[in-house]
């Protein structure tokens, strides 16, 4: 259910953001470049446990001034190139978004197979196509992050994060399913952009209206929602997807449990935007 809630939302975003990963050719800016997919260059994180199966979603804007023809038709397989070597998508599925006249908008949902403990920094995907010709693109940096262990008994999620224009929090409402006490200690993650400070509030409902005492404790029972605020954000990156571990304390144990996966993504509000945020992309990639 959390799987076909977060597709959904990033098939939203995706009818409104683009990114890409080719050099930029064309000289007149009010045209569009060459025809071609254009993928967007995320910042990001997922942590799994090794009994779970990785998942991320890819968006990508296929420029189609002339062919017409749906793209990645004739693929035979999706290879992630990390650090620790290749990584073949098991499974694939391809959703269009919004069409202009110039482009339309997918996603690219890839189930990975099961990984080993440890971490694994992705930076390109290479597309195998039916004829074994291969095309390489950057899609931005994506850790994934596979531990040892099991989802927690004693401590679950009620609603979470799904979404944010800008990377600004992120929001979990947990409940103490055991008769101890709980310690909230942070969110767990690594970004490649790390020029902010994260700060716990808490809330009594899941809407904010209700402040708390903003202590990371949980008693017996209890539900209450974790703001985690990022602070002093200095030119954070446009697209992030965050799937952190969330470490507390039970006893005189740490544990750790394993959050939803959150996207953030600036919206482009027009055709203009688009482009320009494709020049600023491929700029910074020269």
């Amino acid at each position: 259910m959390r799987r076909f809630i977060f597709c959904i939302i990033l098939v939203i975003f995706t009818i409104l953001l683009v990114g890409c990963g080719v050099s930029q050719t064309w000289k007149d800016k009010s045209n569009w470049p060459p025809d071609g997919l254009y993928f967007m260059q995320w910042d990001s994180y997922h942590g799994y446990f090794t009994d779970e199966d990785p998942y991320i979603q890819l968006s990508l804007v296929h420029v189609r001034s002339k062919s017409k023809v749906p793209p990645l038709q004739s693929t035979e397989s999706y290879v992630l190139l990390s650090d620790q070597g290749e990584i073949v998508a098991e499974s694939s599925n391809i959703s269009p978004g919004t069409k202009g006249k110039q482009y339309t908008l997918y996603t690219l949902g890839l189930n990975l197979p099961k990984l080993s403990a440890g971490k694994y920094v992705i930076n390109q995907l290479q597309i195998v196509e039916s004829k074994q010709q291969k095309v390489t693109s950057p899609i931005g940096r994506w850790v994934i992050e596979v531990r040892e262990g099991d989802k927690p008994k004693e401590l679950s999620l009620g609603k979470t994060t799904l979404s944010s224009g800008i990377f600004d929090w992120y929001l979990a409402e947990l409940i103490n399913d055991s008769n101890n006490e709980v310690v909230i200690k942070k969110l767990d993650y690594q970004l490649e952009y790390n020029s902010h400070e994260t700060v716990l509030k808490t809330f009594k409902d899941f809407n904010m209206q209700t402040r708390s005492d903003d202590k990371p404790f949980l008693s017996p029972d209890e539900t209450k929602t974790f703001l985690f605020e990022f602070t002093n954000a200095q030119q954070p990156p446009k697209f992030v997807s965050l799937r952190p571990f969330l470490s507390y304390e039970i006893g005189d144990q740490l544990k750790f449990i394993a959050l939803p996966t959150a996207i953030y993504s600036h919206v482009a509000k027009s055709d203009e935007e688009i482009k320009q945020l494709i020049t600023e992309l491929l700029n910074s990639n020269k």
